[in-house]
């Protein structure tokens, strides 16, 4: 069997080498926690805007203004001293001895030239420590033609535009969008009411009556002071009941007096109940006071005067004329009778003869009691009311 060898010796000897290596090295380390460094950094380096930062390992608990004062800048080319225009500082706490980074600032620098910062050895910290060495930083500001500029972006300018001549476009007939024909909705015909039929009223039946004969009435008494007694007395009165004729204003009625063809043709007109008429005309009855009568009667045939201007209204009217003028009013035509042979035919005017006849025959006249006829004698008022009488009863 083989023995087991023992390392004892070997152990101890790694061990002691271990002990002294820690010895040695625990100086070293404390050195190195107590060391007081300062990192510089450069930015911007414009003439006008420079800045230097100094970060510190320690803070330094001296007055600021002392540790400044340690602080030089160079122009490394002519050794000008060169004065910061600001600084500012950055400490971990509300006490100086927190100061751990210093920042200073330059706005008066030449453009592409090199300067230093010297820190001086004995720049202390806070645990008494100091830099040890002077501590020296370089930086080069940018030369002019290296010195970024920003881009000028120039403003744009507004164009030019010409004028152009305003062009006056040309009337558009106006597009009318076609509507959808509108179906109406169908509606029931309207139906017209028809108007109510109203039935004639039947007539009624009327049985007939017997006629009953008006008894006469008596004939009402003229109070005429002039006929009384006259042959023509009877006659008179029921024409002037008639309102024919009314006689003068002194009640008298003068029945023996002349009677003009204008009196004569007005009593006949209203006897007869002739309908007014308007035409014919005279040229003497413009003013006359019967030449509505005279005109009726030229209209409705009855009389035609002498010519066609001339009447003759205040002529006095003869028997032949009377005899005319009562056949035509009467419209007596010839009859089967017979009529009286006058002693004095053969002076009947010819545009007489027949109406003489006529009115023989009908009973309207009777001649004098000599059998004479007088054509050409002129009718009394009396004479006048006689044929106009008897011709209405002859009608």
């Amino acid at each position: 069997m083989f023995m087991k060898r023992s390392k004892t010796p070997v152990a101890l000897l790694t061990a002691l080498v271990f002990v002294l290596s820690l010895f040695f090295s625990l100086p070293l380390l404390a050195a190195e926690d107590d060391a007081f460094t300062v990192n510089f950094t450069a930015s911007k380096l414009s003439p006008q805007d420079t800045v230097i930062q100094m970060d510190f390992s320690k803070g330094f608990d001296r007055q600021l203004e002392n540790d400044l004062a340690k602080i030089h800048v160079l122009d490394k080319s002519s050794g000008q001293n060169i004065t910061y225009s600001d600084y500012k500082y950055t400490k971990d706490g509300q006490q100086a001895e927190k100061v751990r980074r210093l920042e200073l600032f330059f706005n008066n620098l030449n453009a592409g030239t090199t300067y230093v910062i010297e820190l001086d050895a004995d720049f202390i910290a806070n645990n008494d420590t100091t830099l040890g060495e002077k501590q020296s930083f370089e930086f080069t500001t940018i030369a002019p033609e290296e010195q970024p500029t920003e881009p000028v972006t120039p403003e744009p300018e507004e164009p030019v535009v010409e004028p152009e001549e305003p062009v006056t476009p040309n009337p558009e007939e106006p597009i009318v969008e076609p509507e959808e024909p509108v179906t109406p909705d169908p509606k029931e015909p309207v139906v017209e009411p028809e108007e109510p039929v109203t039935p004639e009223p039947e007539e009624p039946v009327v049985e007939p009556e017997e006629p009953v004969t008006p008894e006469p009435e008596e004939t009402a008494r003229v109070e005429l002071k002039d006929i009384s007694g006259h042959w023509a007395e009877a006659i008179i009165v029921e024409l002037v009941n008639s309102g024919a004729v009314s006689g003068y204003p002194d009640a008298t009625f003068q029945p023996d007096k002349k009677i003009t063809r204008a009196e004569f043709t007005t009593i006949l007109v209203k006897a007869f109940k002739l309908e007014a008429k308007t035409g014919k005309d005279f040229a003497d009855i413009t003013d006359h006071w019967a030449k509505d009568a005279i005109v009726t009667a030229a209209v409705h045939g009855i009389v035609s005067g002498y010519d066609a201007d001339n009447f003759g209204p205040d002529k006095n009217i003869t028997r032949e004329q009377m005899a005319v003028m009562i056949i035509k009013a009467a419209q007596l035509n010839e009859n089967d009778g017979e009529s009286k042979q006058f002693s004095d035919n053969d002076k009947i005017s010819s545009w007489a003869t027949d109406a003489v006849a006529i009115a023989s025959q009908n009973k309207i006249i009777a001649g004098y009691p000599d059998n004479s006829f007088k054509p050409q004698g002129e009718a009394t008022r009396a004479e006048a009311a006689t044929v106009i009488i008897k011709a209405l009863q002859a009608k």
